[in-house]
């Protein structure tokens, strides 16, 4: 955890440098964009991580994920509907903090 965090500070500090009169080329401005969802996602409970990754990373239908988790299906669209929206505000709020100046890359304690 401790490298993946080291490596996620190192990759934001490699884009920040590369920043130029406030263009970005499309393929750096992706990889901001993942290190800020990383980010985001080590911020959130897990509860809410584990709904996003059953559908995002590991390909789960929602009644599939949800037996998965032990709850019905329309308990678990509702859990990922809210996860969703907690990511994108999460994003939304890193952005505002990176813009404004803040540098840390990962919250203390990286993703677990």
């Amino acid at each position: 955890m401790r490298r993946a965090q080291e490596r996620a500070s190192q990759l934001e500090g490699r884009l920040r440098d590369q920043i130029r009169d406030d263009v970005m080329p499309a393929a750096e401005a992706q990889a901001l964009a993942r290190v800020r969802a990383v980010r985001a996602l080590a911020e959130m409970s897990d509860r809410d991580r584990e709904v996003l990754m059953l559908v995002s990373w590991d390909g789960l239908e929602p009644p599939v994920a949800a037996r998965v988790m032990g709850c019905s299906r329309g308990a678990f669209l509702v859990r990922l509907h809210r996860a969703r929206r907690r990511l994108e505000r999460a994003i939304t709020d890193d952005s505002s903090r990176v813009a404004a100046g803040a540098t840390s890359a990962l919250p203390e304690g990286g993703l677990g």
